[in-house]
């Protein structure tokens, strides 16, 4: 079953069906069938059925529908339901309505702004045109600091729109100022196949490039969009399964004993929080679980992202694309998260490797590996948690992010001597027998599983509470 949905996008007979009336009526309700259970924006079903039947409105449809996302976006944060009693005329006036529209003014004229910034970065001064995204993120803080006047911080979108507005600033500044339209860019800013803080996809350009340019092509993207869904469903019910019949009953919480029958595996963050002994074989199954858990989660989420996008015409790369056999440390990192590993690489890596062509070639490597593992990585998690930075508590915020910080440590040093270790490979060749390949895999699994455990949002672990029950790992407690 997995190897037919796997080659799904690649049967001829079935692409050659797709590209008629009758598949892509199919397609349409598949995909309808399979959003409805990812809980995904009620305007991608519209978004898909348009472009599959006008494919050259695609542009018009995801700028109108994106405007359409912004506008129910903020509705729903301010608690409002397009409902007949919420617009009496004596109802709009009332002050979450009046907060709404202040929120719609405040998001629009920040795109404008960050648009006509990267539109005219060429004619701007010297400083301004080599570091523009630092003087966004610089505006950003600012923003967030001031938000009692400005009002930024109470959209809370700050760490979702930061990354997609250094996207628009790559992209906007490398056209001519006739091309660089905002109706462009909008789809990816405001994305109606939904997101995270991190954008899938990236920005416009490489959008553009894996977009669909004719009935066939889009028919092969459908299909693959398609399959991750199915993907995503599968991948849902195996952590069920997980939950149900390997994990043990969280407590507080009662299943039925006939359908529930587990193997009583607690937890990786629940053996964390309760520093309660359990036997070897208990924490390395619960260490070993928790990163089949944590990658099966991200694919789900990636796989609805992704698929959408796909059925969009969009036939961008998997988010997370078997990372449990990645026989290398680096190579894990690239299937994991790939589009936070490609932000990462954007905006850390490439600026501080280019920078640094004083130092040898691999000072040069570790230096923008840890640019983009280490700092780059605690950033985007403390932009996105800015609100516990803005209070300037350094006792509340080291115990907040210390663990993190560990994490990030130990990920850019795994990475710098994977990447190095890859080089010398190169160099020299590399054993391809099946047990070497099955011993690096393991390798991978466990650096992986140990650094997660300083990842873990577990707050009354504290850093001696985790060496700690890292050396019970190895019989010492």
């Amino acid at each position: 079953m997995i190897t037919a949905i796997r080659n799904l996008h690649e049967h001829e007979t079935l692409i050659d069906f797709a590209g008629t009336r009758a598949g892509q009526a199919l397609i349409i309700i598949v995909a309808s069938v399979l959003l409805i259970w990812g809980d995904v924006s009620p305007l991608m079903i519209p978004a898909i059925v348009i472009v599959s039947l006008i494919p050259t409105q695609r542009r018009n449809v995801l700028l109108i529908l994106a405007v359409a996302w912004l506008v129910l976006l903020l509705l729903r944060r301010q608690g409002i339901q397009l409902t007949m009693d919420e617009i009496r005329l004596d109802t709009i006036t009332s002050l979450r309505w009046n907060r709404f529209i202040a929120q719609l003014v405040i998001t629009s004229a920040l795109i404008w702004f960050i648009y006509q910034f990267a539109r005219h970065l060429r004619s701007m001064p010297a400083p301004v045109r080599k570091h523009p995204v630092l003087l966004v993120h610089a505006v950003i803080w600012i923003l967030l600091a001031l938000t009692p006047i400005s009002g930024f911080g109470a959209l809370g979108i700050a760490g979702f729109l930061s990354w997609r507005f250094c996207y628009l600033i790559l992209d906007v500044s490398r056209q001519s100022p006739g091309q660089a339209r905002l109706g462009d860019h909008l789809y990816y800013l405001l994305p109606i196949f939904g997101g995270t803080s991190t954008p899938y996809g990236k920005g416009g350009q490489y959008l553009d490039r894996k977009r669909s340019r004719d009935t066939r092509a889009l028919a092969m993207s459908q299909l693959a969009g398609i399959k991750l869904l199915v993907l995503a469903v599968l991948w849902q019910i195996t952590v069920t399964l997980l939950d149900r019949h390997v994990f043990c009953v969280p407590a507080g919480k009662t299943i039925n004993s006939f359908v529930y029958q587990s193997f009583g595996i607690v937890r990786l963050p629940e053996l964390l929080s309760s520093g309660a002994n359990a036997s070897l074989p208990m924490l390395w199954s619960s260490l070993y679980l928790e990163l089949i858990r944590v990658t099966l989660e991200l694919a789900i989420a990636g796989h609805i992202i992704v698929g959408n996008l796909r059925l969009l015409g969009f036939n961008i790369f998997r988010n997370t694309y078997k990372p449990l056999l990645a026989t290398s440390i680096v190579e894990f990192w690239n299937r994991f998260y790939y589009y936070f590993k490609e932000l990462l690489t954007q905006f850390f890596f490439y600026p501080v490797y280019l920078r640094t062509a004083w130092a040898g070639p691999n000072l040069r490597l570790m230096l923008a590996v840890f640019a983009a593992a280490f700092l780059g990585n605690m950033y985007f998690h403390l932009l996105v948690d800015y609100r516990h930075m803005l209070t300037f508590e350094f006792s509340s915020i080291w115990a907040q992010w210390g663990p993190r910080l560990v994490y990030c440590f130990a990920l850019a040093g795994g990475i710098s001597i994977s990447m190095l270790r890859q080089k010398s490979k190169r160099a020299g060749g590399e054993d391809v027998a099946v047990w070497h390949r099955v011993r690096q895999i393991a390798g991978v699994w466990t650096f992986y599983s140990f650094i997660h455990i300083w990842a873990l949002r577990v707050p009354e672990a504290g850093y001696a509470d985790r060496i700690q029950f890292i050396l019970r790992f190895v019989g010492i407690s």
